[in-house]
């Protein structure tokens, strides 16, 4: 294949947004699309070499996946290398362990599944600080490898009027599929090939049609197309944000320009002058280091600095991302790509003493970093606040019951809306046992498990309304599958349920905690902060002993434009195709009828911001029916509820909200307190 500078110019044209979404610029809020752009253009270069040499008798499966290893491995495998120090120093043993497993999960090219399963979504907060994040995409890109060149060799003898109608019916499944995951499952559509392997296959298209069509179109064509191409990659780059739906139709905008540029730009014109200007030109020759290095500095900055990255920092660290990709492409890329220097038996020892390499230590060293959930609730048994991580909070609570020896006046379930309910808003020594996402399953363990320990006067409960949704997709729960199933056989067939208590002590490995006595609590860098006014200007997540959060310094100061962002997420996410499950609401029932004797149930609705509730009632006016449906069962059972989803019943303004569904604790304060709500 001919090379074809304005092809390298694209890249710098992927790559740099790319680069500076992740260092927070924030007219480069779609940066993102870099990727798509990446995917049409790997598409459409690589699909047209194999096509080439299937063409001609000579396409190897050996050769081709030989060539993959030599073009992304020896770089990849540098910089990981190079992150392992970091992140001993960086990291807290909770954030550690994550990053030393996704290190065999890029050797093996699966980290999208991984980073899938593991978090919140690519936008999340907790994204921001992990160091291989940006390795999904080359996943997904190896997986769809893995794929397409034994498709065209089963099927070339077919000829290819036959493929391309396969490739285009594959095509159209891949984009409902992304059409349809962009809103039912956002962070499963953003991460899988079946969602993103029509991209790719936007560029074979390309390949393709110019393998048929090899002249080039006249000079004002080529610079209309062009011209078209280039807006609508801008118009993404500038306009997307975090909640565009993603990827989705949304993605043809960046994909179409970037196939327009690859069809038309090829001999003359105003685009192909600018794409193959000399800056960017070398920018697009070091753009595969440059996506392997930004966002590991930019992580380890961020976990440095309790996740904020200032504007100089982030200029610096863009500054040493290409210094570093050049150092990389020269002394890296370059000499392995020489089939002189390096043979392909090189390449393949290399190849796989390296994925070996990084497998087991990866595996191994996060073996040794285990029980991080106990360890934090033994931390936090002794501090008066600890920093979280990214845990099994499930888990986490679990271990905090076993080890908090007082018997709290009042226990809080619920979900990260009851986060802020702490000892000095309810006036009452506290332990909140709240827990992101909540379901009724856990609520339901969690309560079974508290009461197993302690004797409060009162349990309050958070309603959220996806609680009795029998369509929530909600299932972080299994983590206290065993807890929920037991109390669930003991709310429901009480005459057949001996109940038997926990025997705390031997649920706790205390041989692990005493292998690292004196070592854990700096460890996990603890801060006995005792007043707000002790907090630095800026810092993580933390967790009061009472179990009431103290959120991040970016979060407690989102911008009001970017909380109304997230409304479109928040009402999918709360509310999402409602229907009433009569299943859970009898375990709610059976869990208000079997505690409710002994002990004071307090039920708690909390506000939406006031602008998301306005579209709730617009978009979602069920919202109602649902609160009406708690107050009835609240006056079913005599049971006192406060709060409201309507934040003015409870004199809650929108200057009292963290963001869309997070109220602080002054309007928590006001529910708690007024007694007319």
């Amino acid at each position: 294949m001919l090379y074809r500078s304005e092809i390298d110019g694209l890249r710098a044209l992927a790559v740099i947004p790319v680069i500076f979404f992740h260092a927070g610029l924030s007219f480069f809020n779609g940066g993102f699309v870099g990727v798509d752009i990446f995917y049409v253009i790997s598409g459409y270069l690589i699909s047209g070499i194999i096509l080439k040499e299937t063409e001609v008798g000579n396409f190897s499966l050996i050769n081709f996946y030989q060539r993959r290893a030599r073009r992304l491995l020896p770089s990849l495998f540098f910089v990981m290398g190079m992150t392992i120090p970091l992140a001993f120093i960086f990291l807290v043993p909770i954030d550690l362990k994550d990053y030393l497993t996704s290190l065999a999960a890029v050797s093996t090219f699966s980290s999208n599944i991984y980073f899938l399963l593991g978090m919140e979504g690519y936008f999340s907060e907790s994204a921001e600080l992990k160091p291989l994040l940006h390795t999904w995409s080359l996943a997904v890109e190896e997986q769809y490898y893995l794929l397409f060149p034994l498709f065209i060799l089963l099927t070339w003898r077919f000829g290819l009027k036959i493929i391309i109608s396969l490739l285009m019916g594959v095509f159209l499944i891949s984009l409902s599929l992304s059409y349809w995951g962009a809103s039912a499952f956002p962070t499963a559509s953003f991460y899988l090939l079946p969602t993103r392997g029509w991209e790719l296959l936007m560029g074979v298209f390309a390949a393709l049609y110019l393998k048929s069509n090899p002249r080039p179109f006249s000079k004002s064509v080529q610079n209309f197309m062009g011209l078209v191409g280039l807006i609508l990659i801008v118009f993404a780059i500038v306009n997307y944000n975090y909640s565009t739906p993603y990827p989705g139709l949304y993605a043809l905008i960046p994909t179409i320009g970037t196939v327009l540029i690859i069809l038309y730009v090829r001999t003359e014109g105003i685009v192909k002058k600018i794409l193959s200007g000399k800056i960017l030109v070398s920018i697009g020759l070091i753009s595969y280091s440059a996506y392997l290095w930004h966002v590991p500095l930019f992580a380890f900055a961020r976990n440095a600095n309790f996740n904020m990255l200032p504007i100089e920092v982030a200029s610096l660290l863009i500054i040493l991302t290409f210094l570093l990709a050049y150092l990389t492409w020269k002394y890296i890329e370059n000499p392995f790509r020489d089939k002189s220097k390096f043979s392909s038996r090189s390449i393949w020892s290399f190849s796989i003493v390296g994925s070996l390499f990084f497998i087991i230590f990866g595996l191994g060293s996060a073996y040794k970093i285990k029980d991080i959930e106990l360890k934090m609730a033994t931390d936090l048994s002794k501090s008066s606040q600890i920093i979280n991580g990214n845990i099994d909070e499930r888990l986490f609570i679990k271990y905090r019951i076993m080890l908090e020896n007082h018997n709290p006046q009042m226990i809080v379930i619920g979900s990260s809306r009851m986060m802020q309910v702490s000892k000095d808003i309810a006036k009452v020594d506290i332990l909140n046992l709240s827990v992101s996402d909540a379901s009724l399953e856990d609520g339901i363990a969690i309560t079974g498990l508290a009461m197993q320990k302690y004797q409060p006067e009162t349990i309050v409960i958070g309603l959220d309304p996806w609680l009795l949704n029998k369509n929530s997709t909600r299932d972080r729960w299994r983590s206290l599958e065993d807890e929920y199933n037991n109390e669930i056989q003991k709310l429901q067939n009480e005459e057949k349920y001996s109940e038997q208590k926990i025997d705390f002590n031997n649920e706790i490995d205390k041989s692990s905690l005493e292998s690292e006595s004196g070592q854990s609590s700096s460890f996990m860098k603890i801060r006995n902060f005792t007043s707000p006014n002790d907090l630095p200007k800026t810092y993580k997540d933390m967790t009061r002993s009472d179990g009431s959060r103290i959120y991040n310094t970016i979060f407690q100061n989102k911008p009001e434009e970017e909380i109304k962002r997230e409304f479109t997420a928040y009402i999918y996410h709360s509310i999402n195709n409602y229907k009433l499950s009569n299943n859970l609401k009898s375990q709610l029932q059976s869990l208000v009828d079997h505690y409710s004797d002994s002990t004071n149930i307090l039920l708690m609705l909390m506000p939406y911001h006031p602008e998301l509730f306005k579209r709730f009632i617009s978009e979602e006016p069920i919202l109602l029916e649902i609160e009406k449906d708690f107050r009835n069962f609240a006056k079913k059972n005599n049971l006192r509820i406060i709060g409201s989803y309507n934040p003015n019943k409870t004199n809650c303004f929108a200057e009292e909200f963290y963001d869309g569904i997070h109220p602080e604790g002054s309007c928590i304060n006001k529910i708690f307190h007024d007694e007319s709500k």
